[in-house]
């Protein structure tokens, strides 16, 4: 009832639905990781080719399968940080160009 009223001022419900959308794009992101980490482990051992390796692959993967679930779910967040990091960037690809 009060926290409600108070909830309600920051927009309550798209917050929780936002969060939980969040939520379940990181498991996704996570789950995707821990795979790939212990598949190149397994392959390429523990040794540095495999660590470097193991940075290279799963971190980008990660992060597109992150992209990839939160623009499944339709989490509006991902374009606003999509626009804030790519916005610079192209301006300075123009500016230099």
């Amino acid at each position: 009832s009060i926290l409600r009223k108070r909830i309600a001022g920051i927009q309550g419900r798209l917050l929780f639905n936002s969060f939980w959308k969040i939520t379940v794009a990181s498991a996704a992101m996570g789950g995707a990781i821990y795979a790939s980490s212990h598949w190149i482990g397994s392959v390429l051992g523990e040794g540095r080719l495999g660590r470097f390796s193991d940075l290279a692959i799963s971190i980008p993967a990660g992060a597109a399968i992150f992209y990839g679930a939160g623009r499944l779910l339709k989490v509006a967040e991902l374009d606003i940080a999509r626009h804030s990091l790519i916005a610079p960037a192209l301006r300075r690809l123009r500016r230099s160009g």
